[in-house]
Parts: C-alpha cells; sequence; structure tokens
C-alpha cells in the first residue's frame, strides 16, 4: 500500500518541483528581460517624438507585441500561482504539465521577440513635408 503511494506521488511531486524550480524563474527572467527592452523602445519613441519624427509601422508593431505578452504574462503567472490540486491532497499532474507547455510557450515568444528588439533598426524618420507655393 506504502509503495503505491509512493509510486503515485513521485510523478506528481516532479512536475511541481519542474514548474516551481524550473519554469517559474525562467519565466520571470524573461518577463523581466522584455519589460527592459520594452522600456528601452519606449524611451527611443520619446525621444523621437519629441524631435518631431515619425515612427516606423514595424516598431509600433512590437511596441504592441511586446505590451500584449506582457499582460499574457500576467494572467499565465496568476495561472502558476492557483494551486490546483487533484483529489484535494496531491497536484494535478496533467494541469501542471498543460501549464508547463503554456509557459515553455510563452519563454520562446519571448525570445523571439527578444532577437527582434536586438535586430531593430531606426526607430524614426523624417517625414516629408510639402513645399510651400
Amino acid at each position: 500500500m506504502g509503495c503505491e503511494f509512493c509510486g503515485a506521488a513521485l510523478p506528481n511531486i516532479f512536475a511541481t518541483l519542474v514548474v516551481d524550480c524550473v519554469v517559474k524563474p525562467l519565466l520571470r527572467e524573461k518577463k523581466h528581460e522584455l519589460a527592459d527592452a520594452r522600456a528601452r523602445l519606449l524611451h527611443k519613441i520619446e525621444d523621437a517624438k519629441s524631435q518631431l519624427l515619425q515612427i516606423e509601422n514595424d516598431v509600433q508593431n512590437l511596441q504592441s507585441r511586446a505590451d500584449e505578452t506582457l499582460s499574457d504574462m500576467g494572467t499565465l503567472e496568476e495561472e502558476i500561482q492557483l494551486n490546483k490540486r487533484c483529489l484535494n491532497w496531491c497536484p494535478n499532474c496533467s494541469w501542471r504539465y498543460q501549464l508547463s507547455k503554456k509557459a515553455i510557450k510563452k519563454i520562446q515568444d519571448i525570445s523571439e521577440l527578444l532577437n527582434k528588439f536586438g535586430q531593430l533598426g531606426p526607430v524614426s524618420y523624417r517625414a516629408s513635408l510639402p513645399f510651400p507655393l
């Protein structure tokens, strides 16, 4: 009887450890990196606007994607904080597995966004003004 309990509890404990010890810290680190990159981009955009320059469309799209991803991260972190349990005593292994898959996908999305931030060219351009007649 005791061995059956240990055999059933071990995968649940492992799933909880993976989410708590690996996924959470990695997710938190990537979120901070994205927030910092977004803040740097916003500074560049503000500087360009103060010089009456036009912002490139890809820069605006990147800012929107970063905002959306950071918002999704808040939802995912709340979901991770939930303590879903099976039969009120052990962590729900399948829920933890699905959650870790979502978190890994989000980490990959953030990494792609960070690469785009790194490859970003000029954020603005000078709009041509019509000549007065």
